[in-house]
């Protein structure tokens, strides 16, 4: 950007007679008020800013309504930075009826939009484009007041490239947004699912418990058998009081006996006495 905002120093240096069409009039008051503009001029030249705008000020106070004057405020104004006043004071500046005058100072609107358009780059994008455009517009018409004017159109081009690429990066910002949308709205989906596959696995184990927990008729039967029917009526053979289980004790005992005494008649029916030989 170096030599981007050189018109900027090209002032309207008031000291040519512009100013007082009547400074040949000899006048005190008028040779004064053209003494101290000359000063400010060089003041400002010098960099001497606040000095030179001090001067400035003071003549505005006689003479409001000079475009040339107001031009060179609006120049000092911008050199301290101060680019909303400058930019109210060329906008005045362009109520003049010379056209250099209106072309110079179209071009240094056009550099208020870009110095702030350089500034607002990096946090607000839409807002630093809508400013390079705004620059552009003015650049354009400076150049239309003179064809030859050869930084006018070094900074419609400037211009131009930084708005491409700040286009550009507007685009992949958002591109990335909607991905990283994208992305969230799929880790919402997973997270959203995740309770339901539970809650279907949960079933199935539930059901498989059942299945196991459930006997087969047969094994009931069995079951019964083996505990001599002591399973009816839903209880099982812990759940025997005493005088059940003295029963199905006493149970046991002549079943015992009975086998005894039915293997005690089967010995017996075996034997077969001897007959005596006499």
């Amino acid at each position: 950007m170096n030599g981007f905002f050189n018109q900027s120093l090209g002032m309207i240096l008031l000291a040519n007679g512009v100013l007082f069409a009547n400074s040949a009039s000899g006048q005190q008051p008028e040779r004064d008020h053209r003494a101290q503009i000359n000063a400010a001029n060089q003041q400002l030249v010098d960099g001497l800013v606040d000095e030179a705008l001090a001067q400035y000020e003071q003549a505005a106070e006689t003479m409001p309504a000079n475009h040339e004057l107001t031009y060179n405020r609006a120049i000092a104004h911008y050199r301290k930075g101060e680019m909303a006043k400058a930019r109210q004071l060329f906008t005045d500046a362009l109520a003049t009826t010379h056209s250099d005058l209106a072309a110079k100072a179209s071009f240094n609107l056009g550099n208020c939009d870009y110095s702030e358009a350089v500034a607002n780059a990096e946090h607000d994008r839409p807002a630093a484009i809508a400013q390079l455009d705004s620059a552009i517009d003015h650049y354009r018409r400076a150049l239309r007041a003179n064809q030859n004017d050869t930084e006018a159109r070094d900074n419609i081009e400037l211009a131009m490239q930084l708005t491409e690429q700040l286009r550009q990066q507007e685009e992949q910002q958002q591109e990335q947004q909607q991905e990283q949308q994208q992305e969230q709205q799929q880790e919402q989906q997973q997270d959203q699912q995740q309770p339901k596959e539970s809650d279907e696995q949960k079933s199935d184990q539930s059901a498989a418990m059942r299945a196991d927990t459930e006997q087969d008729p047969t094994e009931n039967q069995e079951g019964a058998v083996a505990g001599y029917g002591t399973s009816h009526a839903g209880q099982s053979t812990g759940d025997l009081d005493e005088l059940e289980a003295m029963k199905m004790l006493q149970a046991i005992r002549d079943r015992d006996m009975m086998r005894r005494m039915q293997k005690l008649r089967e010995t017996r029916s075996r034997h077969i006495p001897v007959e005596k030989d006499w």
